[in-house]
């Protein structure tokens, strides 16, 4: 017969797993003197058989998992692909509307300036052609010097 602690010892455990297995197995354990159970050798194997199993078990679902998660990665990791691909794509897309657009107002601009320098040009002619205007008419008009000034220069003697 062996003690709790001398089964977790051989099955590499502790002592509490070791009770929570032989309650799950239903295994009818004797007790000393001291109240600790005793199992017997058979029971000892079942509950080695059982670790084991269980062991098996946590191994094939942790190997299950890993193959789950590396499905899941790489399914993530196509999506992500994809989006950056799309991301991509529609920002080149905004980009050649927001270029067409600047260079429709650019051309507006320019027209604009055109039309503006025009209308400067016209205005520099209109503005020449009235100064040779008041030139022509500044020699065909003679305007009479100002009599008050004859006067005072007249007692000056001049």
């Amino acid at each position: 017969m062996y003690t709790t602690t001398e089964v977790a010892e051989q099955l590499n455990t502790n002592r509490k797993k070791i009770l929570d297995f032989a309650k799950k197995a239903n295994l009818d354990l004797e007790k000393n003197a001291n109240g600790g159970y005793l199992f017997s050798a058979d029971q000892v194997d079942i509950l080695k058989n059982s670790l084991h199993s269980i062991k098996d078990r946590i191994q094939n679902n942790n190997d299950s998992n890993v193959n789950n998660n590396e499905k899941m990665m790489n399914e993530i990791t196509n999506r992500l692909s994809s989006m950056e691909s799309e991301l991509r794509s529609k920002a080149n897309e905004v980009v050649n509307v927001q270029l067409l657009q600047h260079r429709g107002e650019i051309e507006d601009i320019k027209k604009q300036v055109t039309n503006m320098e025009n209308q400067l040009s016209d205005i520099q002619d209109l503005l020449t052609n009235i100064k040779l205007e008041v030139e022509n008419n500044k020699n065909i008009v003679h305007f009479p010097k100002n009599k008050k000034r004859l006067a005072i220069l007249s007692f000056l003697g001049r």
